[in-house]
């Protein structure tokens, strides 16, 4: 599997799939494992970009402290490395801050937009809970036990140190935030949300929504925090959906679009 070096670290990354680049960018503590139930289905139409932020997975922890805007410059970086930008960018959580910050720091990295499960951060984000130590609380109250074990398995596999847990937690605390910068955002935008999220309140996604300039809201009826989980279907039919409308003028030729 490929590294980055930049910046003092080695950050992990991996292509799979084929067609239009897409990339991945997981929550606090996650590695690109905690995608492992929509990655097929989204590499069966797209270039596929997985990346382990710093302080999760296979990617060095982090020796002094880490910022969003420092994942934002892994994740372009990381996209010039596979020449594959501008590219589509699914953000879940705090990786939906890492997204945000991306398009607005390097905007000719991203096609459109994907924020899964997240807010605007810092003072105009509603706060939540982190709930670390109870993974039940990451999902809805009817999601089966078996599930929820799977998912832990699949994170088991790389799992999170306590010391880049804190250092992705101090990034997230010390964040102030793009609310305020985020009209300036004009790429397509889907922002999909779970109604019963206890992690990332659901109003943060219409916040969200309210701050970006046409943006799409997709609000999962009965879905916790881990929509990838619990709105696994409905979910990745958003995301193709989304995505293909956005490549379809691509495809359009001189007789115009139908």
């Amino acid at each position: 599997m490929p590294y980055l070096h930049r910046a003092g670290a080695q950050v992990w990354f991996d292509v799979v799939g084929a067609g239009p680049p897409l990339l991945v960018l997981p929550g606090l503590g996650d590695a690109a494992a905690s995608a492992w139930r929509i990655t097929p289905r989204l590499a069966e139409r797209h270039t596929t970009i997985l990346v382990d932020h710093r302080g999760a997975g296979r990617s060095d922890v982090p020796a002094l402290p880490l910022t969003l805007r420092t994942l934002a410059d892994d994740a372009a970086a990381v996209l010039d490395a596979v020449e594959a930008g501008p590219a589509h960018v699914v953000g879940f959580s705090m990786g939906g801050l890492v997204a945000q910050e991306l398009a607005l720091t390097h905007a000719a990295a991203a096609r459109s937009l994907v924020l899964g499960c997240t807010s605007p951060g810092g003072r105009d984000a509603v706060p939540g809970t982190f709930a670390w130590r109870d993974p039940s609380r990451w999902y809805a109250d009817t999601t089966a036990p078996a599930a929820i074990a799977a998912d832990l398995h699949a994170r088991g596999r790389h799992p999170a140190t306590r010391r880049g847990v804190a250092a992705q937690l101090a990034a997230v605390a010390g964040y102030r935030g793009a609310g305020a910068r985020l009209h300036r955002w004009h790429g397509p935008t889907l922002i999909a949300h779970g109604t019963t999220d206890r992690i990332v309140p659901v109003e943060n996604a219409r916040r969200l929504a309210r701050r970006i300039p046409h943006a799409e809201l997709c609000l999962l009826a009965g879905a916790g925090h881990v929509i990838t989980t619990d709105a696994t279907d409905r979910l990745v039919a958003a995301i193709l959906a989304f995505t293909a409308r956005v490549d379809a003028p691509a495809a359009c030729t001189a007789e115009g679009c139908r």
